[in-house]
């Protein structure tokens, strides 16, 4: 289903706010009865979105699987409603995405699939459109400061995607199918109890990609503006996954397995269209962790880590890759990661706690640029050895405080000569501050320095036009937050009262930006960054049936480089205000056989930005509105559901000026065993 036509949203931000105010919740009514919700008040606050799991003491959020199961929802459309996260992308299905957080990078922002860490080691940015979310369970987004699971503590935070883990037997299956000829089919199982599990799925799905756009040919002026339709953007993708638990003892062991792969046409520019060159991407992603207590103040854990990805871009007619300097007619990047962690949790009394943990990671990089030679050997084959040890210690002062601090000591070193490299690079990365909680009430100081170390890209080129720079030093950054949350359940409301705010600043340094020399570009260090911003998030249930939520994010950021020639200080390509209400509808049970029906909107207010670092190219603002709806049925074995994104089909770009598509519909039906409805 294509809807055609397209106008330009100006409505007032007022009116969108009727439409919308607030960001659907978990659409399950409260479990127990008063008394036990009075409880429940007394000794912890509610589960809302703004805190994250794994380190409730800095900023997060966390974003749960009934806000991951809209027909048509991707991942970048998911983390883009969220405060202090930018989403950049070029497209619908399999187009490339990026997200970063606070005005950091794609590269300075790790993303973590099922623990895995999925930047790539050119660009250094994880491709968000690589992350299906039919069976995600939770995305987890930390801001500023990585919780300690993360293996790296970066400038940009930490995103987490989590997979369904298995529960017990059962079986689900859904289908789906929506604008520009996506389509999608997905199941999975699960057989095994408390001790021993196993969860088994796989996903296909593909899409035309055939939305129209408005082409600009590069120029203000609209006498040359015209209608085209995308051409050369089809994907289609596959999407498994293995999950298994068993019980050894009084321990446990988890492993994870995932394979992704994905062909797709490759479009250069919207103006300037590609008709022959084709990418094939390959990933393949394993993780075994387990969990062995030695007596009750002590647990010992071991992760091991392998992740192994093969990207190929055929260009028979020579459409693009010559552009890149490349010598053939195919590129070939290969990268491939193993990583060994040991840890240790320590408790000691009832007051103080402490984590260890030793890991070290082999990265391997090989670009082909005429991989049509059957043996031929690598342009580059680059090698990266990282060992690195981190530590946590938390101190609970008396009933409502605690000081917590974490820290690493990280050495690397690369090698593109084929022996094994040393350690040549050592860096420090850490944070600290008090936390305090007041029962429904906390509040959270932290002060952090971190880095982000230079990708094999980055140090030995992608191509023959983008060159590699082997003496960048890591970007260094260091940042203060300051934060609190309010949670109270509210008698007979479908959702809990919320509020968080936070307030921060961070300055970075030694920023890596490409400078023209001659015919090429070479990565420098030769940037200064300020960004200090406020965000808030809020919501409620209502009136019974209804919930609403708002997400607001301002920031500022500035460019500090000395002796820059632009005028301009404002960082390109980042929004400084971003408003994200939305407001859902829940009805009472409907009968026996249906149980109940929602409906959803959402609004995401992005204000306009720069597109260059001299100010002169301007990205509108942006205002697009999505409806939805539910239906649950047969107790929960049964959900439909429907959702058009863009309805007022305004007018989007993204980074670079690529149009994104319009105004879609989508529609899906999914059917389960379990019924956790």
């Amino acid at each position: 289903m294509i809807f055609k036509g397209r106008r330009r949203l100006t409505s007032a931000l007022g009116v969108l706010w009727l439409l919308t105010v607030g960001h659907a919740l978990a659409t399950e009514p409260p479990e127990g009865g008063a008394g036990e919700a009075q409880t429940v008040e007394v000794r912890a606050p509610p589960l809302v979105p703004a805190a994250a799991p794994r380190d409730p003491s800095v900023a997060g959020s966390t974003i749960r699987r009934a806000e991951l199961t809209r027909p048509g929802l991707d991942a970048a459309e998911a983390l883009r409603t969220g405060v202090g996260t930018t989403i950049s992308e070029t497209g619908a299905l399999g187009a490339p995405a990026t997200a970063s957080i606070r005005g950091a990078t794609a590269a300075e922002t790790p993303v973590y699939l099922a623990g895995v860490r999925i930047n790539d080691d050119v660009a250094g940015a994880a491709d968000l459109s690589t992350l299906p979310l039919w069976l995600i369970d939770r995305v987890e987004v930390y801001r500023g400061n990585p919780p300690f699971e993360a293996d790296h503590y970066g400038i940009g935070g930490a995103i987490f995607f989590e997979p369904l883990r298995p529960r017990g037997t059962s079986v689900a299956a859904g289908a789906g199918a929506g604008s520009y000829g996506s389509s999608q089919a997905y199941a999975y199982a699960s057989a095994g109890d408390a001790e021993h599990a196993v969860l088994a799925g796989v996903n296909v799905a593909r899409a035309t990609n055939d939305y129209a756009f408005t082409n600009t040919e590069g120029t203000r002026a609209a006498a040359d503006d015209r209608r085209e339709r995308m051409t050369n953007a089809d994907a289609s993708l596959v999407d498994a996954w293995l999950i298994g638990r068993t019980a050894v003892g009084s321990g446990n062991v988890e492993l994870v397995a995932n394979h992704f792969e994905r062909e797709q046409g490759v479009p250069r520019l919207a103006a300037v269209p590609t008709h022959a060159v084709r990418q094939s991407l390959v990933r393949n992603i394993a993780s075994v962790f387990g969990r062995a207590p030695l007596g009750s103040a002590v647990t010992l854990e071991l992760r091991t880590t392998a992740l192994a990805a093969a990207s190929t871009v055929d260009d028979p007619r020579g459409e693009l890759l010559p552009a890149l300097g490349a010598p053939g007619r195919r590129l070939t990047q290969r990268g491939d990661r193993v990583e060994q962690e040991l840890g240790a949790r320590f408790t000691f009394g009832a007051s103080t706690r402490a984590r260890l943990a030793l890991d070290g990671s082999n990265e391997r990089l090989r670009r082909y640029e005429a991989a049509e030679i059957r043996g031929g050997a690598p342009a580059l084959d680059a090698e990266r050895l990282t060992g690195r040890a981190a530590a946590m210690a938390e101190q609970d002062l008396n009933d409502w405080l605690t000081l917590r601090a974490l820290g690493s000591v990280e050495c690397r070193g690369t090698s593109t000569s084929g022996t094994s490299p040393g350690c040549s690079t050592l860096d420090l990365a850490g944070r600290a501050g008090p936390s305090a909680h007041f029962g429904e009430l906390s509040a959270f100081v932290n002060l952090g320095r971190y880095t982000r170390a230079p990708t094999l890209g980055e140090l030995y080129g992608t191509s023959l036009v983008v060159h590699g720079n082997a003496a960048l030093a890591p970007e260094r950054g260091v940042t203060l937050e300051a934060g609190g949350r309010f949670a109270h359940r509210l008698p007979g409301a479908a959702a809990p009262l919320y509020v968080a705010a936070t307030g921060y600043a961070r300055r970075t340094n030694e920023l890596v930006k490409y400078e023209p020399s001659l015919n090429y570009v070479v990565p420098e260090n030769v940037g200064i960054a300020d960004t200090a911003g406020f965000e808030l998030e809020a919501g409620a249930g209502f009136m019974r049936f209804f919930t609403a939520a708002l997400n607001v994010t301002f920031a500022d950021f500035r460019d500090r480089t000395p002796d820059q020639q632009l005028k301009n200080s404002l960082l390109p390509f980042q929004p400084r205000l971003v408003i994200a209400p939305a407001l859902e509808a829940t009805t009472p049970r409907l009968g026996t056989w249906l149980r109940r029906a929602t409906f959803g909107a959402r609004l995401v207010y992005q204000a306009s930005r720069y597109g260059d670092d001299a100010g002169l190219r301007v990205i509108p603002e942006q205002a697009p509105i999505d409806l939805d709806a539910a239906l649950v049925a047969r107790g929960g074995a049964l959900v439909m559901r429907a959702r058009v994104s863009d309805v007022f089909d305004a007018q989007r770009f993204d980074a670079l000026g690529f149009p994104l598509p319009g105004r879609s519909a989508f529609v899906s039906f999914e059917v389960r065993s379990d019924a956790r409805e």
